[in-house]
């Protein structure tokens, strides 16, 4: 057979000009792979498959791109859109604070897409129609179901004196497609006071100011922009990236109170200064092995093979020792929610810089 699996990412520098890369394995190990430092991210990233960054064919579709990393050399500038879940991601940008000093570390937080905005490119053309009726009703069957528990996607609206809260599963931007009059018009059962300890993101719609808030745990795989552009007209889009407590203000109670604890954060630091070796080879072999032991013949494209894994080398010695002291200041730290990340904003911007030209 003919594989089709993959974690693709498209990986690019600017260093005078700008350099595109591409594999076909690193979206879920970015965020490994990467964390030993600039010489090393550099060094990793210029081993994979070199393409013309000048060739708009030559890039991602940015629905089939599951990861990207760029790295500003002039700028000092590290942006990933990893493809791991979750509000851990802050505590994995204090680690890179530590093994990256002096640079900005950000999230690609619309993978491609934003980077295509960092580089002032255009984004692809998406579809304009709206979501059919028969698809939004689906989606809202499952709100009842999943009402009432700790975790997944938070659903708010607030109108006059009146607010609703409620949880449900699946993806923010797939119930950001539902639009406005199904918001209104549900009234989840009654609750036991409900606190949301983990959360993968949060839409909140406020009737009277007109605006649809939105915040996500996970790199967004779909234009946000744009789709909220075509299921919420008259509405302003307000996002909140993963500032969870920006959802909690808009509901005047902490609701969201998601928990990161000091064992799982050292462990994390731990599983990677060991350094896993499965992030050091390229698993088309091991692929390979798996269906041959199956008695299934295989074949691969040279795309699938697209991917050079590199192991850090002398160079990440400081990282490894950082990785050390933060593990400390973790043991001894307290407990708490790390500050929300920076992200590039569909301006191209950065959050929290000056407005650019």
């Amino acid at each position: 057979m003919e594989a089709v699996v993959g974690h693709r990412a498209n990986l690019v520098v600017i260093d005078r000009d700008v350099e595109l890369y591409y594999s076909h394995w690193a979206a879920i190990t970015l965020l490994d792979d990467l964390v030993w430092g600039p010489e090393h991210g550099l060094r990793y990233v210029r081993s994979q498959d070199p393409r013309d960054a000048s060739n708009p064919r030559e890039w991602l579709d940015p629905d089939w791109c599951e990861g990207v990393a760029l790295i500003d050399v002039g700028r000092r500038v590290l942006a990933i859109g990893d493809a791991e879940p979750g509000l851990y991601r802050r505590f994995r940008h204090l680690v890179y604070r530590c093994t990256w000093p002096g640079w900005e570390i950000v999230w690609a937080v619309d993978g491609l897409r934003s980077v295509l905005d960092y580089l002032r490119m255009d984004r692809p053309d998406v579809p304009g129609e709206r979501v059919p009726a028969p698809d939004r009703d689906t989606m809202t069957a499952f709100w009842k179901e999943d009402d009432g528990s700790k975790e997944g996607v938070v659903l708010s609206t607030t109108c006059g004196a009146v607010g609703h809260v409620w949880t449900t599963v699946d993806f923010v931007d797939e119930h950001l497609s539902v639009g406005p009059e199904r918001f209104a018009s549900h009234v989840p059962g009654p609750l036991e006071p409900m606190v949301a300890d983990d959360p993968s993101g949060g839409i909140h719609v406020d009737f009277d100011r007109q605006t649809v808030s939105v915040w996500d745990a996970m790199t967004s795989s779909e234009d946000i922009e744009h789709l909220a552009q075509r299921s919420w007209p008259g509405f302003k889009l307000e996002r909140w990236y993963d500032r969870f407590e920006s959802h909690n203000e808009a509901l005047g109670a902490a609701i969201i109170d998601p928990q990161l604890d000091r064992t799982t954060m050292r462990s994390t630091i731990q599983n990677v200064a060991a350094g896993p070796t499965m992030n050091w080879s390229n698993p088309v072999a091991n692929f390979a092995a798996w269906f041959r032991r199956s008695g299934t013949p295989v074949s691969f494209t040279s795309a699938v093979d697209a991917h050079v894994p590199v192991a850090p080398g002398r160079l990440s010695e400081f990282a490894l020792a950082r990785l050390a002291e933060l593990e400390d200041e973790v043991l001894h730290g307290t407990e708490g929610m790390p500050p929300p990340v920076r992200v590039i904003l569909p301006s191209g911007n950065l959050s929290g810089d000056q407005p650019g030209p």
